[in-house]
């Protein structure tokens, strides 16, 4: 049965990080020069102190030095972390679901003994994923079911006993200061996953990619860079135990993003009802004007919806039983969560600018940057038109 009890585990993480983001992180991330343009420097050193809290670790399971934490607890920790700052959350979160992912049920044992002490170790250690979501264009195909061709941009040949990879993946979260690469490689047909370090020869990683550049804009939160793979030459030791890992990680990273996606948004209405409760018009503060009161209920309703939303999305991940007894819907409630948290939060930070009047569009304030992240999400690449069709597609059983 779904709980929405969270355990004292989890309340704890969550008071502990509550308490570091507001005397530690809200005062550098809206600092000005983080506030004038699309591209905001990540905030490098509190990234590490944000390691330091075993945080990198946060999915592994205990009996491997981790702590253990499922999606949910994931969900609670990145949702403090982005009330803070989203690229933190977005750059951690990458980097927490992939170590889960890979040392729990991923890797062999010889790549965990390679791999896990130096990891557990260096709180530098950061990991990224090599590949697209190749289900994010599914819904295009509608109403002719999903399409059954996986586009994998990596292509690899065995020679000599060895592998050899070849090919460019253009956008890639935690792209330039990943240690390791999870990669979606293409070999003799077959769709293959390989561990491999970023200190390979045959791997050139690109500049970090900017938000504004003469030719084209593209929104993104947290640190991006493209890998391009040039003969590059790894055992076959390297492989990994599934073929289904990437259908894995993305579904997990959408239910992740949104709980960031929520942390945006908490921010915004927190900072409007600290903001209307000083501000004085009219006889009073303007918190107890009816029109500013309707406004912050709008807002509190679909913060709550939300965040009911994506627990649920997560304990029925983590719990896929729910789904084969049918005790919830076989619908992609990744997918609802989603697009449900990146429309709704864009609402609430809009709301929360309408309560600072003229000041909430400045440069200078704090608004400017919620909006322009709510933005962010609404607008990725996985919140388009498909992405919903993924659902009617679903209701209406094209397979």
């Amino acid at each position: 049965m779904f709980n929405m009890n969270l355990t004292s585990e989890q309340l704890e993480f969550r008071s502990m990080l509550r308490e570091f983001v507001n005397e530690k992180v809200k005062i550098p991330a809206l600092n000005s020069d983080r506030l004038q343009s699309f591209h905001k420097p990540i905030l490098n050193q509190l990234l590490t102190e944000i390691s330091e809290l075993g945080l990198r670790s946060l999915s592994i399971p205990e009996e491997l030095g981790g702590v253990g934490g499922d999606l949910l607890t994931s969900c609670v920790v990145l949702e403090e972390i982005s009330v803070g700052d989203a690229d933190l959350a977005i750059t951690i979160g990458e980097t927490s679901l992939l170590a889960g992912l890979f040392f729990e049920k991923f890797a062999s044992d010889n790549q965990k003994g390679k791999y896990l002490k130096r990891f557990l170790e260096d709180t530098q250690f950061h990991l990224c994923f090599a590949g697209l979501d190749t289900n994010a264009s599914d819904g295009w195909h509608y109403p002719k079911g999903k399409n059954q061709e996986m586009d994998i941009t990596l292509r690899a040949e065995t020679v000599s006993n060895e592998i050899v990879i070849n090919g460019l993946v253009d956008f890639i979260t935690n792209g330039p200061i990943s240690d390791l690469i999870i990669a979606p490689v293409k070999l003799d047909q077959d769709y293959k996953l390989f561990i491999i370090e970023k200190s390979n020869s045959g791997i050139k990683c690109g500049d970090e990619i900017s938000n504004i550049n003469p030719t084209e804009t593209i929104w993104h939160h947290g640190i991006c860079s493209s890998l391009e793979f040039s003969d590059c030459r790894i055992s076959k030791d390297d492989m990994l135990n599934t073929s289904d890992g990437n259908i894995e990680f993305f579904k997990r990273k959408l239910v992740q993003k949104a709980a960031i996606n929520l942390g945006v948004g908490r921010a915004a209405f927190e900072a409007a009802i600290e903001y209307t409760k000083i501000r004085y018009q009219g006889g009073s503060n303007i918190i107890e004007h009816q029109a500013i009161g309707k406004m912050i209920a709008d807002m509190a309703i679909k913060i709550e919806h939300a965040r009911a939303m994506l627990w649920k999305t997560a304990w029925a991940i983590d719990n896929q039983n729910t789904i084969s007894d049918f005790s919830m819907n076989n619908l992609p409630l990744e997918i609802i969560a989603s697009s449900f948290t990146a429309e709704a939060m864009q609402e609430v930070a809009h709301l929360s600018a309408e309560c600072f009047g003229a000041m909430g569009v400045m440069r200078d304030m704090p608004l400017q940057k919620y909006l322009e992240d709510s933005l962010i999400f609404l607008n990725s690449d996985t919140q388009n038109l498909s992405t919903k069709l993924r659902i009617a597609e679903a209701v209406a059983d094209l397979d």
